[in-house]
């Protein structure tokens, strides 16, 4: 389809291949295989907003979205494409009247096979949310109006593991707005619906995932009082109770949050913001653990209007992402005259580290600075990361690693001559520091541990507890010990490796003390504290 205007080539992460960091340790990175410029699914005159994209199962991609007139009165339509590339012209699935309309499809493909939508409409007179169902996405049948609290608007449904549906969604424009926000509800079948558990949030426009494997619900939702306008989020394991609310953006300005777990285990959300100027444009922050969350990473659409409602599908072999959301083509900034179905692929680049490993035999105090999850013998595994040739490869056998917030007993390890139940944290992150032991560094080999494989850092937290912590150095960047939070007053002594001292440690008050990459550090902290790290 032609663009209307010329746009920049978009690289996430980095397009380098072999990158080498000056430092303890260098980089191998991964050429990306598929990084696309900005297309279009549709592109006409109407008002195309809202997408939601998925695969299918037999390959097919769709998009269902809210298409609308001058005068906002919004359809729901379908499009699909055999490659995610060249899309098919679309076609209305929901019509049925009232002032608005339908609008804020969520399509998903159920574990039967068929594809549901569910969406708002008001032709009723009032704000309901309906589903549809669809074995061939021509034909569909509607159900609803869905049996939860209302006025609801802006639904977003998941199928989980175990086959149950969930869903969060808004209320707005209750009885002296008494019930408005956000709330969960919960389905065996997709089709009847119950509210489940008390109001999440008095915020809006919320949006859910699950974790694998029946793990923790992440609901994220936005702004919702005057004058505040983060993007902020609750956890819960079970959708009845949740946690205390995290506040995800720090920019002023933010909206339209999208969760999501990558096929690595770790979460991402994708979000739009504006700092300032007319336009909004497309981030996303990534996490291990739905706790400590990276810097925000801009994605490049060269558009100076509206890019809103980001809503991304990975792809469940690997870790490329098409990316869907409503672009602003033309028309005053912000009025929502001309906004089109924009399209971009990412295909973040994986690394692998090289450590030097500086002895024939003996202990190294190591960290990695890469997004890498999994076991010690997994990320630890240079045989499989490397590029010696077998028997060539670094080897060892004990590693020790510190939990301080195990109080009777910090020192974890594993042993691969012990045969039995012993600690195997997984995953192991670039926030920890290790003790490892070499038992072979042939010198026809490249003297390198190679760690894989990850995700270049990008503003990781390392959460320091009272008393001595073993960390790492998740960042590119060397920086002093003075970078640390609270220097000289809350973290008063640093330890870092030298092995002419005794216990091949030295300990030291001194805030020049250098930090790099791939060593680790010993931290005291007299308070439990973040120490946010910078890339």
């Amino acid at each position: 389809m032609m663009r209307k205007s010329p746009l920049l080539f978009v690289a996430v992460i980095s397009l380098a291949v072999s990158i080498v960091i000056s430092g303890f340790g260098g980089f191998d990175s991964n050429e990306p295989k598929d990084v696309s410029d900005v297309f279009f699914a549709q592109d006409g005159e109407m008002i195309e907003h809202t997408p939601s994209i998925i695969q299918a199962s037999n390959g097919t991609y769709f998009i269902a979205y809210e298409s609308g007139t001058a005068v906002w009165h919004f359809t729901i339509n379908l499009t699909w494409s055999y490659d995610g590339i060249n899309w098919e012209a679309d076609t209305i699935i929901i019509s049925t009247g009232g002032s608005y309309g339908n609008r804020h499809p969520t399509l998903i493909q159920r574990q039967d096979g068929d594809l549901q939508v569910v969406y708002l409409s008001d032709r009723s007179g009032d704000f309901e949310l309906y589903t549809s169902i669809s074995s061939d996405g021509m034909s569909w049948t509607e159900y609803g109006p869905l049996t939860v609290s209302g006025p609801a608007v802006n639904p977003f449904i998941i199928q989980e593991d175990n086959g149950n549906f969930a869903m969060s969604y808004q209320v707005y424009g209750s009885f002296l707005n008494l019930n408005d926000g956000c709330w969960f509800a919960t389905s065996n079948d997709g089709i009847n619906w119950a509210t489940t558990g008390p109001r999440v949030s008095t915020r809006a426009l919320p949006r859910l995932m699950r974790a694998s494997g029946g793990g923790d619900y992440l609901m994220t939702y936005q702004g919702g009082n005057t004058g505040d306008f983060e993007i902020r989020y609750k956890t819960s394991s079970d959708g009845l109770s949740w946690g205390t609310e995290q506040t995800l953006t720090d920019t002023g300005n933010s909206h339209d949050s999208v969760p999501l777990q990558l096929v690595n285990g770790s979460y991402m959300v994708f979000f739009c913001t504006s700092l300032g100027g007319g336009g909004y444009d497309l981030y996303r922050k990534w996490s291990p653990d739905m706790s400590g969350w990276s810097t925000d990473e801009y994605l490049e659409t060269n558009n100076f209007r509206f890019d809103t409602e980001p809503h991304p599908y990975q792809l469940s072999s690997n870790q490329t992402f098409i990316l869907a959301w409503g672009y602003e083509s033309s028309g005053a900034v912000g009025g929502y005259e001309d906004v089109d179905v924009a399209l971009m692929w990412i295909e973040d680049v994986t690394s692998h580290y090289d450590i030097p490993i500086t002895v024939t035999t003996g202990w190294q105090f190591i960290s990695f600075p890469i997004t890498a999850t999994g076991d010690v013998l997994t990320i630890f595994d240079d045989d499989a990361w490397g590029s010696d040739t077998a028997g060539n490869d670094v080897k060892w056998d004990m590693i020790y690693w510190y939990d301080p917030t195990d109080v009777t007993d910090p020192w974890k390890s594993h042993n691969k001559n012990w045969v039995g139940t012993q600690d195997m944290p997984d995953p192991i992150d670039n926030t920890m520091g290790f003790w490892l032991h070499i038992t072979d560094n042939p010198g026809s080999g490249d003297g390198m541990l190679t760690i894989g494989e990850g995700y270049d850092p990008s503003g990781e937290t390392v959460w320091l507890q009272v008393g001595w912590n073993l960390v790492g150095y998740p960042s590119l960047v060397a920086g002093t010990a003075a970078d640390l939070p609270g220097w000289g007053s809350t973290v008063t002594k640093i330890g870092y490796y030298d092995d002419l001292a005794p216990y091949d440690i030295v300990e030291t008050s001194v805030g020049t003390t250098p930090m790099t990459h791939g060593n680790a550090y010993w931290v005291y902290s007299t308070i439990t504290q973040p120490w946010n790290v910078a890339t």
